[in-house]
């Protein structure tokens, strides 16, 4: 009997059904444009003024149109500026180097600057940030070693932090219909994931060089940027396919 039971256990455990991984789809972009802004590395949408920023390794804050062509740029000159998020008439911006969230008004003019406690290489720190819609909480990533997502208050105090081993390293968080998306700048993948559980739903095959920059607009297309090339890449609705 027991020996039967091993034989069943061990026959349920080859043949039963497993969990499989999302299939890896590639995206084609619809628009390519050359962008002016020095070393881009990050992206967000204002849908109110239908404006895009952006930020460079410079530490300069950019207006753009959805073309990347500039409008207007900050005064502030900051160092290595990696990642930018606009909520209710406030742009936050990530300052990797130096550990800081700055908040900028519609002007581009800086109004706060937070510093954050992260001990972890010069420029291996964080590099994206965002807000979850369904509580109003910020997330930021590291790059890598480790690749963490953290979750901040809306004064951008600390409250949980988790491992992330699904990539070799986050270039930029976003949210759209509700669930996390994530760049991986050396995978050259876009992850959308379950924001409560951090599985994976779907994976997005870029084949661009160095995507720094995510985000997505009202109508769902993704916009992407890329450092090396210094472009911004439009697709369409990734998730229509």
């Amino acid at each position: 009997m027991k020996i039967f039971f091993i034989l069943a256990l061990m026959l349920w455990t080859i043949f039963s059904p497993k969990e499989k991984s999302p299939q890896e789809k590639y995206l084609v972009p619809t628009q390519k444009y050359q962008l002016k802004v020095p070393e881009p590395s990050g992206i967000t949408y204002n849908s109110d003024a239908n404006v895009f920023y952006m930020v460079g390794d410079n530490g300069t804050l950019f207006q753009t149109d959805n073309t990347g062509k500039i409008l207007k740029k900050s005064a502030v000159q900051g160092m290595d500026f990696e990642g930018v998020f606009y909520h209710d008439s406030v742009i936050y911006v990530v300052e990797e180097a130096n550990r800081n969230v700055r908040k900028f008004d519609l002007s581009l003019n800086e109004i706060a600057t937070y510093t954050l406690n992260y001990q972890g290489g010069r420029n291996k720190g964080f590099e994206s940030i965002t807000r979850n819609p369904a509580n109003g909480n910020f997330i930021l990533a590291t790059e890598k070693d480790p690749v963490m997502i953290y979750e901040f208050d809306e004064k951008i105090n600390q409250i949980n932090k988790r491992k992330f081993d699904e990539v070799s390293d986050i270039s930029a968080l976003t949210f759209f219909k509700n669930d996390l998306f994530v760049l991986s700048d050396e995978d050259n993948v876009v992850l959308q994931l379950n924001s409560q559980t951090l599985q994976i739903k779907n994976k997005f095959s870029l084949k661009i060089i160095n995507p720094e920059g995510l985000c997505f607009d009202t109508k769902g297309n993704m916009y992407v940027i890329s450092d090396g090339m210094a472009k911004l890449f439009v697709y369409s609705n990734p998730l229509n396919l």
